[in-house]
C-alpha cells in the first residue's frame, strides 16, 4: 500500500497494488485518500483495473474450465465402462455348479449375468452359523414375495461339496421352506474355492473360525458391476431394505401408520420364543 499525488487532478490517493493468486498483470485499485471534512475526500471514488489483465485471466480461466469438464467426462465414461467390466465375464470363473434339483448350470452365464443376487456360502452339517444364515435369508425370501425369482435371486453355495450333494441339498431346503427364485448349489471343491475367493465369501482366518467360514452375504448387480457386503445373519427387515435401497427398488405398496399398530401382549414364554428361538424353530418343534 501506498500514497501519491496525482499530477493530473492535484488529488492525494491511496493506492491498493495487489497481485493475484495466478501471476497475470497486476491490479492497481485507486481511490481517494480523505481525511475529515477536507475537501480532497468529497470527490468521487474512482477505481481503476487494468482491462488487459482482466480480459487474459478470464480467458485462462474458460480455458481451465473447459479443460476441467472435458476430463470430467472421460473419468465418467471411463469409470461406467470399467465398472461395467470388472466384476462381470472377465472376472468371475464361469465353474459348473449343480443345484439341489440336480441341473447343471454355470455361475456366471447362466446365475449372474444380467440378473440381481445375494450369494453367500453354507454347509449342512454347520450347526453354528449357517441354520441361523439360512433361517434369515428364508425370512428376507418371506418378505421380498413376488421379487424371488424376478428382481433377485438367491444364491447359496456348499462349502463342503463332497458331502452336499444335491439330494442332501434337497433336503436340507425342506426344512427351511426354500421357495423359487433360491437355489442351493454345489460342485468341485478346488471350483467352489476359487469361486468363493473371487466373491470375498472366504478369509485366510476361516480355518481357525468355529464354522469354517464368515455369515458374509454378497449382494450383486450385475448390470452395473457393483457388489455389496452384509451380513447374512442380520435383521431380516433391515436385509431386505437393504437390498431394495441397493438395487433400486420403488415400493408402491402403501405402508401403515404406527398409530394402526396393535397394541403389544406378549407373554414371558412367547417373548423367549421369539426374541431367542423363532430364527431357526417353530412353535411345532420343526427346525
Amino acid at each position: 500500500m501506498a500514497f501519491h499525488v496525482d499530477s493530473e487532478v492535484g488529488v492525494l490517493q491511496q493506492v491498493i497494488v495487489h497481485r493475484p493468486l495466478l501471476a497475470f498483470d497486476e491490479v492497481e485499485v485507486i481511490f481517494p485518500y480523505t481525511q475529515g471534512n477536507d475537501v480532497h475526500g468529497a470527490r468521487s471514488a474512482v477505481a481503476t483495473i487494468s482491462a488487459s489483465w482482466l480480459l487474459i485471466a478470464l480467458l485462462r480461466w474458460k480455458a481451465m474450465l473447459k479443460t476441467l469438464l472435458a476430463a470430467t467426462a472421460v473419468a465418467l465414461s471411463f469409470h461406467g465402462a470399467f465398472a461395467a467390466t470388472k466384476w462381470g465375464a472377465d472376472y468371475f470363473p464361469d465353474i459348473v455348479l449343480t443345484t439341489q434339483d440336480g441341473a447343471k448350470v454355470r455361475f456366471y452365464e447362466d446365475l449372474v449375468k444380467g440378473k440381481n443376487v445375494a450369494v453367500n456360502v453354507v454347509y449342512t452339517s454347520c450347526r453354528d452359523e449357517c441354520p441361523l444364515e439360512t433361517a434369515r435369508m428364508a425370512e428376507v425370501q418371506r418378505l421380498l414375495g413376488d421379487r424371488m425369482g424376478k428382481d433377485i435371486f438367491f444364491l447359496s453355495i456348499s462349502i463342503d461339496p463332497e458331502k452336499d450333494t444335491p439330494q442332501v441339498l434337497k433336503a436340507y431346503t425342506g426344512k427351511f421352506g426354500v421357495g423359487p427364485g433360491w437355489l442351493f448349489l454345489t460342485g468341485k471343491k478346488d471350483d467352489i474355492k476359487a469361486l468363493t475367493r473371487k466373491l470375498g465369501l472366504s478369509r485366510t482366518s476361516d480355518a481357525f473360525s468355529k464354522d469354517g467360514h464368515a455369515s458374509s452375504l454378497m449382494l450383486g448387480n450385475d448390470a452395473n458391476g457393483q457388489w455389496m457386503r452384509n451380513s447374512a445373519v442380520d435383521n431380516p427387515r433391515f436385509l431386505a431394505a437393504t437390498m431394495a435401497g441397493f438395487f433400486g427398488w420403488k415400493d408402491v405398496q402403501p405402508t401403515q401408520s404406527y398409530a394402526q399398530a396393535r397394541p403389544l401382549d406378549i407373554g414371558r414364554a412367547q417373548f423367549t420364543f421369539e426374541s431367542r428361538c423363532a430364527s431357526c424353530h417353530t412353535a411345532s418343534g420343526r427346525t
